[in-house]
This record gives C-alpha cells, structure tokens and sequence, in this order.
C-alpha cells in the first residue's frame, strides 16, 4: 500500500472567530476528556486498515490548545499504527507559543508549525475577531525561529475596511521575518448579524490585494505552487501536496474527511454521535460515498489543478485511462483558461478563478 497522509481533526477553541467555516466548539474539559478516549479509540480502529503513514497533520479548531496531550497523541499513533513520517505538522495561534509548548512540539517530533498569523495590522486582527496582538506575533516568530521548524504563515485577505496602507504593515513584517512558506486565504462566504455592520471589500479590491502578495512574495523567493500557497523551493507541504496530488489520506475526529481508492467519507460532525460510534467498535462515517473511474478522475482533475504546475498528463493517463482535458467538457473559453504541454495547467491569471469554473464544469 502507497504511503498514506494521516490528519487528525481538534475542534477545540477558546473563542469562536466569526470567519471561521471549519467545525469547531468552545473547549470544555468534559468534552475534551471524551474527545480523547474517542480518538484513542479511532487510531486503533485504524490500525485495521493495515495502512503505512508519512504524514501527519493536527488541524482544528486550535491545535495549539492540546498541549501536553499532544505527546500522548503521538505515543498512540506510534504504538498502533505503522508510520515512517517525513513530515509532521500543526496550526498554532501566536499566543499559544511559549516556551514550554515549543519543548511539547520538539518532543512529539514536529516539523513543521503553521502559525495563525491571518493580519499584521492590528485593526485588521480587530475585525477578524482574533484574539492576538502583533506582539504576540513577533513573540511567537522569535521564539519559533530559534528551533528548526519548517514555518509557515497562515494569512487572510479581503477585509472589511482593508487597503494596501495596512497591508503593507504585514508585507513589512515577512520581509523582515521571512518564513518558508506562505498560505494567503481570501476572505469569502461570511454570513450572519457579525459581518453586516462592514462594507464588504469589493471582488476586484481582494484580487489586486492578493496579487500585490504574490508580487512581493516571489520577489524574495516565495513562489506560489498552488492557488492559496507560496513555498521556498523544498519547503512545501508535503501533507497538503496528498489532497492536490488526490493521494489516500485517512481523517481521524470528529467531521474529518478520508479519501481511500475508490471510497472518500466525512466522520460524523457532532463529536457525541462521532465517539458513540467509535466505543461500539466502530468507524464513525457519516456518508461514504464509492467512487467510479470516471467520479475519480473528475476529483483528481479538481484536485490537480490547484497546483501551479498543474497535472501531469502522462501519469494521469496511466492511472486514469485517458488524458485528462478529455474529462473537461468543452466550454466556450476553455482555451483561456488552460495550458497543455506534458501538463494541464491553468494559466497563472485565471488562478483565482478556477474553483468557480471548475465547478460549474463538474
């Protein structure tokens, strides 16, 4: 069996950020406790699918709230399951970075810290409801720069009330605290009572925002490999490059995703109904979904063309049976959206759009 990506979902926060589209809870001790029985109880479940691990990616929610658990995580996920990781990663909030959790990280292995970084600018922080400060984010980059993690940053853009002033301010800040790699999220699908008080920054405003990212991040060496993702050459993520690459990789918790062969299935959302099945010797799939050749292909075109390079067409032929532009229906500007060579690729300027026209093809 090929090597397998291994995600484990923590859906705990202290706060709930009204952004944020993930499933998520405030952290209770009680429901914490069940958590972590449950998803004890899940790695040994998985252990039966007889599967070999290279990476591991703790997502949440807030990761950084696991704490010392997180070195009992790793001891079950070593003693149940067979693994040979090259890359391990977490999300972390810049306030959760103290010197003891770094010990934490250091212990279970870590290779690489997301950190939640999202804006420099202290309005722009203010209105994305997040908890930290930009000292808490110089605090946390001093302290993680000092190990020899692989750093990425996480950053949104399209705020309400945001402008190339204040986004300046967190163009700064990387120049001057360059990490290896680099997610920029555009702020997109907000709804509710929070978001009505702003205007919300108009669709072209959040295009040039993020291009005027990409232009300095390429400038100093970041370039982009992916829509939402810039990486010095060799520092990319190796767990995400599963999902583009529409390699397996199994979720564990509540709500997480699993894509197997030919069968892809979500967990049940409510960690109740998630650790009721899992005390009955169960996996706890809400939907599992059997996928034909033609299902796959059409996932894995969605998948690959994400990528900056796009897919290789060659070894796409040979899994698939066919080239894959053959899948793509014909449309009137298909032939402007997309590049084939020994790759199918988007061309870089419709980059931004493709998810869009992607699905309206699928």
């Amino acid at each position: 069996m090929k090597n397998t990506g291994l995600y484990i979902h923590y859906p705990f926060c202290r706060k709930i950020c009204p952004y944020c589209h993930f499933i998520k809870t405030l952290k209770r001790e009680q429901t914490e406790n069940l958590y972590f029985e449950a998803l004890k109880g899940e790695i040994k479940l998985i252990a039966s699918l007889m599967l070999r691990f290279d990476t591991l990616y703790f997502g949440g929610g807030t990761p950084s709230l696991i704490n010392a658990k997180l070195i009992k995580i790793i001891e079950w996920i070593f003693k149940y399951l067979d693994t040979e990781f090259k890359e391990i990663s977490i999300e972390v909030n810049p306030e959760d970075v103290s010197s003891e959790f770094i010990m934490i990280l250091k212990k279970t292995g870590v290779t690489r810290v997301s950190l939640g970084i999202q804006q420099f600018n202290e309005k722009l922080l203010k209105i994305l409801g997040r908890e930290h400060t930009s000292s808490d984010i110089l605090e946390a980059v001093e302290k993680l720069k000092k190990e020899k993690f692989v750093l990425n940053y996480d950053f949104i853009i399209g705020i309400p009330e945001e402008n190339k002033s204040n986004l300046e301010e967190s163009i700064k800040f990387i120049e001057k605290y360059p990490p290896d790699s680099v997610s920029i999220y555009i702020l997109e699908g907000v709804k509710g009572k929070y978001w009505k008080k702003f205007k919300e920054l108009e669709g072209d405003k959040k295009a040039e925002h993020f291009l005027m990212f990409e232009k300095f991040l390429e400038s100093i060496g970041i370039l982009r490999y992916e829509i939402s993702n810039f990486s010095i050459k060799g520092k990319e993520s190796l767990h995400n490059l599963k999902y583009w690459n529409y390699e397996n990789f199994i979720g564990i918790g509540p709500s997480a995703a699993s894509l197997l062969n030919n069968k892809r299935w979500e967990n049940k959302s409510s960690i109740y109904s998630w650790a009721e099945a899992i005390k009955k010797g169960k996996l706890p799939p809400d939907k599992i979904f059997k996928l034909s050749p033609s299902e796959r292909a059409k996932e894995a075109i969605m998948m690959g063309l994400r990528k900056v390079e796009g897919i290789d067409r060659k070894k796409f032929k040979i899994k698939f049976g066919e080239f894959p532009e053959t899948f793509i229906p014909d449309f009137d500007e298909k032939e402007s959206f997309f590049k084939i060579g020994n790759y199918l690729k988007v061309k870089r300027e419709s980059l931004l759009i493709i998810n869009s026209v992607l699905e309206g093809l699928f």
